[in-house]
This record gives structure tokens, C-alpha cells and sequence, in this order.
């Protein structure tokens, strides 16, 4: 089972970083074709020096080091979406600024105004649709008897009493209680 997780999680990371290398091609395109009206075979033609290569992959590395210092891939069952679409707003914005500061030290034309305006709005926009298809995906699962973890609550105060009941009201969070512990 841990492996699965494991697992899963690789596939998570890998879709994070699949999304932003969409977001920074749609914005090579539109930046390329301001009407968007380029084809495969153009834009399949440009030159792609080392350097680029290299720009790509420092900035890869550098996303991937900013997903997991602002904890995106920790367990979020008891985040609110708001609060997560937050989190990834924050990131995707530090991501925009590596890559605007990125491309001044690689002199990299392309990266201007519209194009960071433009990588942000898609990488958001994708990131926010990933997270809603996984907690609609994970709410099914865990309904289904699946991804469920067992809880045991220490103290019977009224507080403790509460939490239970938020929690038995959530089915979908994927918590099934035990009992109390006094």
C-alpha cells in the first residue's frame, strides 16, 4: 500500500510539472503568434540552443523545489479549496518570478510581460483544475470505503466532542473514529 502511495504521489509531481511545461508552451506560442495562429511544424522549427535546455531545467528543478516548500503535496483532506487555490496562487506567482529572473541571467527574449502574464493565468488556471479532479476523484474513493484512515480522539471535552461530530458529518473526508480516549 505504501508503494501505491508512493507511487501516486511520483504521478502527482510529474502532473505539476507536466502543467507548468504546458503553461510555458502556450506562452512560447502565443508569445511566437500573437493570434495563436502557429503552426506545429513552426513551432517545432525553432531553435533550441543549450542554454535553453539547461533554462528549462533549472526552472523545472526550481518549481519543483518551490511545490514542496509551500507543502502541496502534504495531506489536505482538512484544507479548504479556497485555501488551497491560495497556496497555489503563492506559488505559481514565486514560480513566475524565478522565471522572469531566470530569463534575464539566460537573456531569454521570449520571457516578457504578456508571456508571464500569460504563463500564470494557464499555470493557475490547469493547477486549480488539477486539485478540483483529484478532491472530486479522492471524495468518491473515500465514499466507496477506500483511502479511509482511523482516528482516535484523546480527552472527551466539549471541544473533542465537536471535532467528532465534524468530522462523522464528512463522510467524504475519509476519517472513520474509533472512540475516545480519557
Amino acid at each position: 500500500m505504501q508503494t501505491r502511495r508512493k507511487l501516486l504521489l511520483k504521478s502527482f509531481k510529474g502532473v505539476d510539472i507536466l502543467i507548468l511545461a504546458l503553461a510555458f508552451a502556450v506562452s512560447t506560442i502565443l508569445a511566437y503568434s500573437p493570434s495563436g495562429d502557429i503552426s506545429l511544424s513552426e513551432f517545432l522549427a525553432i531553435r533550441v540552443k543549450i542554454e535553453n535546455i539547461v533554462f528549462v531545467g533549472l526552472l523545472a528543478v526550481l518549481s519543483h523545489m518551490v511545490f514542496l516548500f509551500f507543502q502541496l503535496y502534504e495531506s489536505k483532506r482538512l484544507a479548504t479549496l479556497q485555501s488551497e487555490c491560495f497556496d497555489l496562487i503563492k506559488t505559481t506567482s514565486l514560480i513566475a518570478l524565478m522565471l522572469a529572473t531566470l530569463a534575464l541571467l539566460f537573456n531569454v527574449e521570449i520571457v516578457t510581460p504578456i508571456f508571464l502574464m500569460t504563463f500564470f493565468l494557464v499555470s493557475v488556471g490547469l493547477l486549480i483544475l488539477s486539485r478540483v479532479i483529484l478532491r472530486v476523484t479522492l471524495k468518491q474513493v473515500r465514499l466507496n470505503g477506500r483511502n479511509v484512515r482511523n482516528i482516535l480522539i484523546v480527552g472527551t471535552n466539549p471541544r473533542a466532542v465537536q471535532f467528532a461530530r465534524d468530522i462523522q458529518s464528512k463522510p467524504d473526508l475519509g476519517y472513520r473514529l474509533v472512540g475516545f480516549l480519557d
